[in-house]
Parts: C-alpha cells; sequence; structure tokens
C-alpha cells in the first residue's frame, strides 16, 4: 500500500491511466452512505416500507496542507513526464500487488509503479476547482488506505462479475486490507489559514461517489 501516513489518493483517472497523481496529509476521512427507503403509515397498523435500493454515497477528507512544496530540488522537468508540472511536490512511487489473474479486478488498476505527488494548497486548490468526472474518460478516483483486498478471502482477486466468487477460499493470506477505490466527484473544498500557522491550511474536500467499484453490480473492470 502507499505510504501508511499518506494512504489518501486522489488521481484523474486510475492508478495506470491518471496523468496526475496526489497523495493527501489526512487527519480524518469519512464514508457517508444516505438511503431513501419509503415508509407507508396505515391506519391503526405497522406501516409498509418500499426500500428500491438507492443509496448515495458521499466522502469527507480533512487535513493539512503545505503552503508551498517541500522538495526544492524537483523542478519539474516538462522533458520528463514522471515529474511534470510538480515543481517542488515531494514523491513517492507506490507499486501495487502483481495482479494474479488480470482478466478480473484487482484493486482498481494495473501492477505498474507509479509516481504519487505531495499537493501544497495552490496545486491542490487548482485541482479541486478545475478536475471535471467524466465518465469513461476521466473517472476521478479516490483510494483510501491498501485496496489490495476489499473483501476477505476469496479465490485469488476479486471478480465484480460473479456474486460467487465473492467469498469463496482463496489462499490463505488473502485477508480483508480494509482499504477500497471510488469513482468520485468533488462537491466542495474549503482552505483555512489559522494565525501562527501560515507555513499550512486546514482543508476539507466532500466528494460525492459512487460505490466500491469492487461491488459486483459498479465495478469497473479496467483490465489494465
Amino acid at each position: 500500500m502507499a505510504d501508511p501516513t499518506l494512504a489518501v489518493l486522489l488521481r484523474n483517472g486510475s492508478h495506470a491511466s491518471a496523468t496526475v497523481r496526489y497523495a493527501l496529509k489526512c487527519n480524518d476521512v469519512a464514508i457517508s452512505y444516505s438511503r431513501t427507503p419509503i415508509q407507508i403509515p396505515i391506519a391503526q397498523q405497522s406501516p409498509e416500507l418500499i426500500d428500491l435500493g438507492y443509496f448515495r454515497p458521499s466522502i469527507t477528507c480533512t487535513g493539512i496542507i503545505d503552503t508551498v512544496g517541500e522538495d526544492i530540488s524537483n523542478l519539474g522537468n516538462d522533458m520528463d513526464a514522471a515529474y511534470k508540472a510538480t515543481a517542488g511536490m515531494s514523491s513517492f512511487l507506490y507499486t501495487r500487488a502483481s495482479t494474479a489473474h488480470p482478466s478480473v479486478f484487482s484493486d482498481g488498476g494495473s501492477n505498474s509503479a507509479q509516481r504519487y505527488f505531495i499537493p501544497y494548497k495552490n496545486a491542490l486548490e487548482e485541482a479541486v476547482s478545475t478536475w471535471i468526472y467524466l465518465t469513461g474518460s476521466t473517472p476521478l478516483q479516490l483510494e483510501i488506505g491498501d485496496a489490495k483486498f476489499p473483501i476477505e478471502s476469496y479465490d485469488g482477486y476479486l471478480d465484480p462479475g460473479s456474486a460467487s466468487n465473492r467469498f469463496v477460499s482463496g489462499q490463505v493470506d488473502n485477508h480483508s486490507t480494509g482499504g477500497a477505490v471510488y469513482e468520485v466527484a468533488i462537491q466542495q473544498s474549503r482552505f483555512a489559514l489559522n494565525a501562527g500557522r501560515e507555513d499550512r491550511y486546514d482543508f476539507s474536500i466532500q466528494f460525492v461517489a459512487k460505490g466500491r467499484i469492487d461491488m459486483p453490480s459498479f465495478a469497473i473492470d479496467e483490465k489494465q
């Protein structure tokens, strides 16, 4: 997984296809699901319940972001695609686990090593004000924690197209890692500068999200 202290990854695409990949310094992440069942009252009887299965996930990330980048040696050489337009940002390489079965879902991306940058305030502000969720072409993704095994023990990697395989016993070490990948759209963001802490901002970003991409009904078969 990513650095344990930087395990919230925001990117404008999948792990393999994104052109900008950020790692956020988050103090708190909250994942909420809003449901809308219908309760029909009946005189002198127990009410009827109708649940059509609507749900609306939302995610809120709060944390601290520096005013300037922390790696002055990173000049953002435009000739190097890995560092393009990332002047001054610290970075690290994130390599996913090898894909055992590339024909089925594997934690939202490929096993390629990709570089993630720790944005400073203006870089993140630019992202939240300009990035747009576009189905198919630029599906913004938010990865939280280690998404290698979202569900406990299954036969190799999770196949979202086969509900019967979700809980089939697989390798003994295929225990749930607790992480998840979501397709998101940015709903609101806030940056707060506090007196005496002019070198950093407190930030909060609210996302509306689709269901976890490993869920069978909403999965994305990236096959990368």
